[in-house]
C-alpha cells in the first residue's frame, strides 16, 4: 500500500512537472500535429511521452488528439495485450496512468494508440524493470 502511494505521488508530481514545462492547465488544443512516418499527412494524434521511462510501478502516459476521436491504447509485449482506454477523447492533451499488473514481466512493451476503425497507429516503447 505504501509503494503504491508513493508511486502515485511521484505520478502526480511528474504531472505538475509536465504541466509547468508546457504552460498547461488542462485539455487545450493542439497548434501543430506532426507527420506521419510515412509523410502521409498529419496525423489526427500522437503519443506525446511516458514517463518515467524505464518505470518500475506507475507510468504517465501523455498522449494527444487534434480532433475529437475515438482512440484505443494499449499495452503489447510478448504474449500480452493490456487495454488501457478504449473512448472518445476531446481535442487535446490527455494523461493516463498505467499500473502495470503484478504478472508483468520486465521487458520492452508497445504502448500502442489507434484511432478506431481507421487503423492509423503510433507507437512508443516502454521499459519495465522492477
Amino acid at each position: 500500500m505504501r509503494k503504491r502511494v508513493l508511486n502515485v505521488l511521484i505520478i502526480l508530481f511528474l504531472l505538475f512537472l509536465a504541466c509547468q514545462n508546457n504552460n498547461l492547465t488542462g485539455n487545450q488544443e493542439i497548434d501543430e500535429i506532426g507527420e506521419n512516418g510515412d509523410g502521409g499527412g498529419p496525423r489526427p494524434f500522437r503519443l506525446e511521452q511516458i514517463s518515467p521511462n524505464p518505470f518500475s510501478g506507475s507510468a504517465l502516459i501523455k498522449f494527444s488528439v487534434d480532433k475529437d476521436l475515438f482512440i484505443n491504447l494499449r499495452i503489447s509485449g510478448d504474449n500480452t495485450l493490456i487495454p488501457v482506454l478504449n473512448e472518445v477523447r476531446e481535442t487535446g492533451v490527455h494523461y493516463v496512468v498505467f499500473d502495470p499488473p503484478a504478472a508483468m514481466a520486465n521487458g520492452d512493451y508497445r504502448c500502442i494508440l489507434e484511432q478506431v476503425g481507421e487503423g492509423t497507429v503510433d507507437i512508443m516503447i516502454m521499459k519495465l524493470r522492477r
